[in-house]
């Protein structure tokens, strides 16, 4: 399994007693954020995706960008 499937299972876990005011489960939130950040990033030419480090890495932030503030899970073990 790859990092950012790991970071998407850990999402999923750790938000998984949590809902959102229009009822569905949270972990839909940080799910949505990474797919609009891969659609934003399909949109850019190929050729200028070289920018950035680690498309990879910018989809796990996204996938746990709520973990630290919204559940116990130690910072050390992200």
């Amino acid at each position: 399994m790859n990092k950012e499937r790991r970071a998407e299972e850990l999402c999923k876990e750790l938000h998984q007693y949590q809902v959102r005011k229009n009822k569905k489960p949270y972990w839909t939130h940080p799910i949505a954020v990474r797919d609009l950040l891969v659609k934003m990033i399909n949109r850019i030419p190929k050729e200028n995706r070289r920018f950035f480090s680690s498309i990879e890495d910018m989809c796990i932030a996204a996938l746990l960008h709520d973990v630290l503030e919204d559940t116990y899970y130690p910072e050390q073990h992200i």
